[in-house]
């Protein structure tokens, strides 16, 4: 069972069996035993070499795997050699395991742990090892190599966001003088409207002041134009009065008492017209007070 499990590792590595499906898993320890069930189904066929290649490992790497592939050759000639003694079947001259004799296991432990067995081991893993080191200083430059790419992104991203929040507190800086100015610009604009709006107020209270006067003036005017009227046409009454009174003192018409009554009575009127002439303010309570007496009769 082992030796055909050991001739399969190589067909398999050789692309010349089916490669099992996730064969990078645990796969032979689930065929430890016989008749065991494969853990995977098999797929393409696929030597190692083409894995690698396929894989984008680098021309030197390739070349110390094939290497040590091409070494390990050495190794499984004399696995061979060992397998093949435990049956007692032993090379020929056309290097064919055709003949036949006693079964040898000395032979077989003699092989597996000789210098010669032992240097095909060393000559396998030189080149292995090569292959890691290869493969760990290409990984670790393409790490750093990323690393360098994602730390000048961050420190782009960095500068970007320290950018950003540098525009937005210079425009917050400048919307707030903007305000700012604006308000002043706004408060300057009312000032002056306001200062405009007091003017005009100003002028309109003079202009309604002027009309007032005007107005007041052409009171006075229609005022005393007919205060002069009628002190005209109470003069002219007088006067007619007088001479009725002066016939009357001729033909002594009236005693004392009624010429005391009319004497009282012009001197009265004149008193009225006096007092309607020297309104100040023209209204009609001032005018009607002015020659009503004082009860109101």
């Amino acid at each position: 069972m082992f030796e055909k499990q050991f001739l399969e590792v190589l067909a398999i590595r050789n692309g010349e069996a089916p490669l099992p499906v996730h064969y990078d898993r645990v796969y032979w320890d689930f065929l430890a035993i016989e008749k065991s069930t494969p853990p995977y189904t098999l797929g393409e066929p696929a030597s190692l070499l083409s894995l690698m290649e396929s894989a984008g490992f680098t021309e030197d790497e390739f070349l110390l795997m094939e290497k040590a592939q091409e070494n390990s050759d050495s190794l499984v000639y004399l696995e061979k050699i060992a397998m093949n003694a435990i049956k007692g079947k032993y090379l020929d001259e056309n290097g064919e395991y055709s003949v036949t004799g006693i079964p040898d296991q000395r032979m077989a432990i003699d092989i597996l742990h000789s210098n010669e067995y032992h240097n095909a081991k060393i000559s396998i893993m030189e080149p292995i090892n090569q292959f890691y080191e290869t493969l760990d200083q290409r990984t670790k430059a393409q790490v750093d190599h990323a690393a360098k790419q994602l730390n000048f992104t961050l420190n782009i991203q960095i500068f970007i966001f320290t950018l950003t929040v540098i525009a937005i507190l210079l425009l917050m800086i400048s919307a707030k003088r903007y305000h700012k100015k604006m308000v002043l610009r706004l408060n300057q604009r009312v000032n002056e409207r306001t200062d405009e709006l007091n003017i005009s107020n100003r002028d309109l209270k003079k202009a309604l002041a002027e009309i007032k006067a005007l107005k007041e003036k052409e009171k006075r005017i229609i005022f005393d134009a007919t205060v002069r009227s009628a002190q005209h046409i109470l003069n002219n009454l007088l006067n007619q009065m007088q001479y009725f009174k002066m016939v009357a003192d001729e033909t002594n018409a009236f005693d004392d008492e009624v010429n005391e009554i009319y004497k009282n009575t012009i001197e009265e009127g004149k008193e009225l017209v006096i007092k309607l002439c020297s309104v100040e303010e023209l209204t009609e309570e001032n005018i009607i007070g002015s020659v009503y007496p004082k009860n109101g009769k």
